[in-house]
């Protein structure tokens, strides 16, 4: 009777940690705990533990409870990889059964249990969502296991595209501590599932992980060239920039380390975290991929313009990295029409022969601070267009240069 009512407690524990330790991250987004469904292939009712919901970014957590202390692996290191195991795997079969689910339907329907019913609360589609981020999660740190759970073998990326990511409690209240933002926490999920997915690699805890973020950012791309140029790949010591923040006695009192943007950027940062205006979380990503050179280029153009307000009504520019960033600096009140912003964003398409142009509108005050902030993405012309020629030659003038001011 007393292990039942630990491992209830336990895992009770476990199914809240994300959403209780996540609350200041996740206060804007749409949060079901315990949902139900039929499973697609065996018609049963199942559960899935957590499901997150933020603009086009979705969140699965399983969570698992264990007693791992009754198999410790000095003494029984079969018994322990064994519990790891089904832990692990556990949590990654039930991720993919939710992901498979939504993937059999153009619309599902998603349930709670209420009194012995099945009462349905939202419909969902995968088609929304551009990022899924299916996680197992442990009161256990199960590391280096959890972190390089890509080995196992049969985890692989659900509907071949979603990678499973393994962590522990403890593991979110240090993600909590360096991340504090939505845009911080998710960006770096993208990168770490990213990161996590490359096979043949392996980076020894979610520390690790964490401080490779803090370093290098988008550290995923540099695994995947030199796991290309050789057979295996092993980084360590990156978690030294987290465990150094501890280190001393008032490092409570210590800002914690973390990615550095200049001044400018970080304002636009702070106002698209506050605004939250529609597609915010896809604009933030954006500019987190940048690199240290981008983001100051970035920033400079930005305050360049934000510097001729009081002889312009707004200004542009445009930035390539990968897909096109268009940022529209304007005065408030007097910002570009709709059809302005799409003409703009149709040739940038254009230049960068990219499929979309994702479109930053910052509206200044008298002072130079931004009053508002708006997100938009529009996609590449179609060539069948009347005007289609008309585009391309307003391409072909700003086609030598990176980036556009004007």
């Amino acid at each position: 009777m007393y292990k039942q009512e630990w491992t209830r407690r336990q895992q009770h524990l476990i199914e809240m940690a994300f959403r209780t330790i996540f609350a200041k991250q996740f206060k804007n987004a749409v949060v079901f705990h315990s949902v139900f469904f039929r499973d697609s292939t065996t018609d049963h009712w199942v559960e899935t533990d957590l499901v997150v919901m933020m603009e086009d970014v979705l969140l699965i957590v399983e969570a698992k409870a264990g007693v791992m202390a009754m198999h410790s692996p000095a003494t029984d290191f079969d018994r322990h990889m064994g519990a790891v195991e089904r832990l692990i795997v556990g949590a990654y079969k039930q991720c993919k059964r939710f992901v498979e689910y939504m993937g059999s339907s153009s619309t599902v329907p998603i349930y709670e249990l209420c009194d012995g019913n099945y009462l349905k609360i939202s419909d969902i589609r995968l088609c929304d969502f551009k990022t899924v981020l299916p996680v197992g999660l442990t009161v256990e740190s199960l590391a280096p296991f959890s972190s390089c759970v890509h080995q196992l073998e049969g985890i692989t990326p659900l509907i071949g595209k979603h990678a499973f990511m393994s962590m522990s409690v403890d593991d979110l209240l240090l993600l909590n501590r360096f991340l504090p933002t939505t845009g911080e926490l998710i960006h770096y999920l993208e990168v770490r599932q990213a990161a996590g997915a490359i096979p043949d690699t392996i980076l020894f805890d979610e520390m690790e992980y964490l401080g490779a973020y803090i370093v290098r950012n988008r550290f995923d791309t540099d695994l995947k060239k030199q796991q290309i140029e050789t057979s295996f790949v092993l980084w360590n010591s990156y978690a030294d920039v987290v465990d150094k923040y501890f280190e001393g006695e008032e490092w409570g009192k210590e800002p914690v380390p973390q990615q550095k943007y200049p001044d400018e950027l970080e304002a636009v940062l702070r106002v698209l975290e506050k605004k939250r205006p529609m597609a915010w979380l896809e604009m933030d990503s954006a500019i987190r991929n940048l690199n240290g050179e981008q983001r100051e280029n970035l920033s400079k153009g930005i305050v360049a313009l934000k510097n001729t307000l009081k002889r312009h009504r707004h200004r542009r520019m445009l930035m390539f990295n990968g897909m096109p960033i268009q940022v529209w600096v304007c005065r408030t009140g007097l910002e570009p029409s709709e059809r302005v912003l799409r003409h703009h964003a149709e040739v940038a398409c254009i230049i960068a022969n990219a499929v979309t142009t994702r479109v930053l509108r910052l509206s200044y005050n008298k002072k130079k601070k931004i009053r508002n902030v708006d997100c938009r993405s529009y996609p590449h012309p179609a060539r069948e267009r009347k005007d289609y020629a008309v585009l391309k030659r307003e391409a072909l003038t700003e086609r030598a240069r990176s980036m556009n001011i004007e």
